[in-house]
């Protein structure tokens, strides 16, 4: 029988083996390893105080054991997302224009799972200031022209 397979394919037996061994190796590790995902996810919605969504929002992740930082800006809804995070702990700083920020220092994101953080901004204290400079008028008090 073995004999007779060699004369339809044209390639030996020794060979074919080889192969049909290597497929099925190739078969039970690369179906068992594609459903491993080895990352994280991090989303959540940036509010204000009336719960209305906050777009443009910027969103800073750092891993604090790698150093490697991410960003993010919200969409017109107030929603990001960050899908490929390394396992770890991870400061998470939330900010926008005339908002005050929310820093979330030791949030942890771990392997196949997806970490919610939803962040109700407030408004920031508006702080303005008018500088005024003028320069002293020398009025001459010894005449009493009128001039222009």
């Amino acid at each position: 029988m073995l004999h007779r397979a060699k004369q339809l394919t044209g390639v030996p037996c020794r060979n074919l083996s080889h192969a049909a061994i290597f497929l099925s190796l190739f078969a039970l590790t690369g179906g068992s390893s594609y459903g491993q995902v080895l990352n994280g996810s991090l989303t959540g919605n940036v509010t204000d105080g009336t719960n209305a969504a906050i777009p443009n929002a910027r969103v800073e992740v750092v891993n604090k054991g790698t150093g490697l930082v991410k960003i993010d800006i919200t969409d017109e809804r107030g929603v990001y997302l960050f899908s490929d995070l390394l396992p770890g702990t991870y400061k998470i700083t939330i900010s926008a224009p005339s908002f005050s920020s929310r820093v979330a220092d030791n949030a942890v994101i771990s392997l196949n799972t997806v970490l919610r953080l939803d962040a109700t901004l407030t408004v920031s204290q508006l702080v303005e200031s008018v500088n005024v400079s003028a320069s002293i008028v020398t009025l001459q008090t010894d005449r009493a022209d009128i001039n222009n």
